[in-house]
């Protein structure tokens, strides 16, 4: 039986990563990857993110499938296995943090920021879910009665007095009649004062029917998530301004929501609207002031657009709330060497890598700088 597993394990990577020296010539004959393949290779995904994969050995392992899915193949594979992982009950703590670990990483790589993205607030879900279902068994633990409670017979509810049993319109067109205070303070609350019950009857049913077609409308009305939803779908198969559009009525349900602000001003971005994509990530810098992912977007906007002092001072905006976030003091260093500020870029590099000390971007920078005759001078 080991053996025939062992041999099975052999084939299937044979096959996904070109070891077999037959390799298929036709693309289209690929197999494509069912659900376990995705959750195998994810896991292992992660599994050397947290051992220390870099940003090159990440790319080399989607190269090596990208024959079988693409970026957009994963993002959908995630959302049915983002939705069985939050609705089961068992804790997930360390898959959260690994999914937030590969967020941040391929935050600088175009071609899997998106997947990124999608892990990374997958992650923090599952990370807030666990927290919430701490903080119910803690509640419900401390909720217990020390005696065991009798058992209560749930009484009955007293009858309404009659006068409040609900009237059909002539009946209340006959109770008006009747009852002349009870007609002048309904005329009065309806503004219509001196007003005959006819008159104030037939302005109630308006009344009750408007409430009634608010209501409609409002149960007829798509929720945040579903234009949050939609709007991931247009994004996915490269309708950017129509994905715009579904973030645009997002906000106008839920202008607090900080997924449909950060997704729309990437994609703002992406279409070289940069004014506009700083908007986005501003206002989300209003609504939590220590998102340090939209600093750290606010800065690489800035410096795309080569304003070196203001992407600077995002960055460090970004260190102060994020200080062990070692890619915002790497671009914090990028920069400073661009202001010419090479001893604090210098350091800065070496604080990125004290906090991950395998990280080659900013170890090459370092190097490079260390042997220039520019900073050996000062």
């Amino acid at each position: 039986m080991l053996r025939q597993i062992w041999q099975w394990l052999k084939r299937f990577f044979q096959g996904l990563f070109g070891v077999n020296k037959q390799k298929t010539k036709n693309r289209d004959s690929l197999q494509p990857l069912s659900d376990t393949d995705y959750e195998f290779l994810f896991t292992q995904l992660l599994e050397g993110v947290i051992r220390g994969w870099d940003q090159k050995r990440v790319l080399k392992f989607f190269e090596q499938l990208e024959d079988r899915a693409t970026q957009y193949d994963w993002i959908n594979w995630l959302e049915g296995f983002g939705g069985k992982v939050l609705a089961g009950s068992a804790p997930n703590q360390e898959l959260g943090i690994r999914m937030i670990r590969f967020g941040q990483l391929t935050e600088f790589l175009p071609s899997l920021r998106r997947f990124g993205q999608e892990s990374y607030e997958l992650g923090q879900q599952i990370l807030n879910k666990q927290k919430k279902r701490q903080i119910w068994e803690y509640t419900a633990a401390t909720s217990v009665p020390e005696k065991p409670t009798t058992e209560v017979e749930t009484p009955t509810p007293p009858q309404q007095p009659e006068e409040f049993k609900p009237l059909t319109p002539d009946q209340l067109l006959a109770r008006l009649y009747q009852d002349q205070p009870l007609a002048e303070a309904l005329a009065k609350q309806l503004d219509l004062e001196g007003g005959t019950p006819e008159q104030i009857v037939a302005a109630m049913v308006n009344q009750m029917v408007q409430l009634q077609n608010k209501y409609s409308q409002a149960k007829q009305s798509p929720t945040e998530n579903v234009w949050l939803k939609k709007a991931l779908e247009q994004f996915n198969q490269g309708d950017l301004e129509g994905a715009i559009s579904s973030w645009d009525q997002a906000l106008k349900i839920n202008p607090y929501s900080l997924d449909a602000w950060y997704n729309r001003g990437g994609a703002l971005s992406n279409l070289g609207r940069h004014q506009e994509a700083l908007n986005c990530f501003e206002k989300i810098i209003e609504i939590k002031p220590d998102d340090y992912m939209a600093l750290n977007s606010i800065g690489n906007i800035l410096y795309r657009l080569e304003r070196w002092e203001d992407a600077l001072n995002a960055w460090n905006k970004l260190v102060t709330v994020k200080p062990d976030y070692y890619q915002g003091w790497y671009n914090r260093a990028c920069a400073l060497e661009h202001l010419q500020k090479l001893p604090e870029a210098i350091a800065s590099y070496q604080k990125a890598l004290e906090i991950k000390p395998d990280f080659s971007m900013a170890e090459s920078r370092l190097t490079q700088l260390n042997n220039s005759p520019i900073s050996q001078t000062e």
